[in-house]
């Protein structure tokens, strides 16, 4: 067992340990994830990687409750022979309930927003307060940072700017019959997000979903639209994904937090994607996906192909 790993491991133990300590009014759940996948780009880019997510959680006493997330993640640019190694605490937090219908939580957390397309992101501390209305309508309300500033290239004015990622956002959802629908506001260090996403089954294992923002501080805009049709519940089941995304450049100043990373970078993406997942064991699925466009700055205007293969698994 190599070095890396024995650091792994031991990080890990006593986190636990720990979190066991901390929580002992009650039981830790402990769930995750792994992928590993394989990459290669239009550039000629040829990357690995593979990471393993541990999500602990505990509940103190009947309206108090603590999370705790670790990852392991190793990244191989076989293109230009570099390798990174990291393991990252990067959620650590405490909700409490409020009274039945709202709750407050503090610390560094998870954000995931609608399909992802502008936040889908983890590690930003801060507060978050969440309210069910009634059975079908739900707001949340945030107020935090990412606690790392970054200097990043700004496709409209092409030059290099800094990057405070002060993230505030009020999201309401609601959930009907055959889908959910919702309506967000966001800030982002001076970019200021107006957006709205939605998820609609219009036949038996068969939705459309979409989500559309618009920046109101450089005036961009960028939206994706997905067909999916089958399931991955069962061993043997096939999914199939078709998609399509225009998103300018400069919209997101960084594409560390948008859950379509693989396709956008600072200077944009405008082009479709197809998906085959097959679930290939109870934990485990094995998605093809591959995405056909372009890149749609003025500035570095050419055509961008991605392919990967991933092997994903919960348990």
């Amino acid at each position: 067992m190599n070095v890396k790993m024995i650091t792994a491991v031991v990080l890990a133990a006593i986190m636990m340990s720990t979190v066991q300590v901390f929580a002992s009014a009650g039981p830790i759940k402990i769930s995750g994830s792994t992928k590993t996948g394989y990459e290669r780009t239009e550039d000629n880019e040829y990357k690995s990687k593979s990471e393993i997510k541990v999500y602990m959680t505990s509940e103190l006493d009947d309206r108090t409750t603590v999370g705790l997330d670790l990852k392991f993640k190793n990244s191989n640019n076989n293109t230009a022979n570099s390798e990174s190694n990291s393991i990252t605490l990067y959620d650590v937090w405490v909700e409490s309930k409020l009274n039945n219908t709202m709750a407050l939580r503090l610390g560094s957390q998870p954000i995931e927003i609608g399909k992802g397309l502008w936040m889908s992101a983890n590690g930003v501390t801060g507060a978050m307060l969440s309210a069910k209305l009634n059975k079908a309508n739900s707001i949340r309300v945030f107020a935090g940072r990412d606690q790392q500033e970054d200097t990043v290239y700004d496709a409209k004015s092409r030059t290099k700017i800094n990057f405070t990622s002060e993230i505030q956002y009020l999201a309401w959802d609601n959930a009907f019959e055959k889908g959910i629908g919702g309506v967000y506001f966001g800030k982002q260090d001076k970019d200021k997000y107006v957006a709205v996403h939605g998820k609609y089954e219009f036949a038996p294992q068969t939705t459309v979903s979409s989500e559309y923002i618009n920046n109101n501080h450089s005036k961009t805009k960028a939206y994706v639209v997905e067909l999916e049709n089958g399931s991955t519940k069962k061993v043997g089941d096939f999914k199939y994904t078709l998609s399509y995304m225009d998103a300018d450049a400069g919209i997101f100043r960084d594409a560390n937090y948008t859950d379509y990373d693989d396709q956008y970078t600072e200077n944009g993406f405008k082009g479709v994607g197809a998906a085959i997942s097959y679930k290939v064991s109870k934990a485990g699925t094995l998605t093809f996906e591959k995405w056909w466009g372009e890149k749609t700055a003025a500035a570095d205007h050419g055509t961008f192909i991605c392919s990967s293969l991933k092997l994903s698994t919960k348990f």
